[in-house]
């Protein structure tokens, strides 16, 4: 990687993780993981960004709410017979 000692004139411009992540500024919220259980796809202290006007939720790992409690989870729909 080496980006120590590097000169002004290699920076290019400046980054911004909102523009890099942030699709939605007024659906999307940033959480600290906790636990172990997502490992090894997530690890402990990370930090997750959700942005709530997704609705494709099929194989992707999503922030539910079960029981008043907040966990992160893999999705997998089932169709209803």
């Amino acid at each position: 990687c080496g980006l120590f000692g590097i000169s002004d004139d290699f920076i290019e411009k400046y980054q911004s993780l909102d523009q890099l992540f942030v699709k939605n500024k007024f659906s999307t919220f940033f959480f600290e993981s906790a636990g172990d259980s997502m490992q090894p796809t997530i690890y402990e202290g990370q930090i997750l960004i959700v942005d709530r006007s997704r609705t494709d939720f099929h194989g992707r790992v999503c922030v539910v709410c079960l029981d008043d409690k907040m966990m992160c989870k893999r999705v997998i729909q089932k169709d209803h017979c």
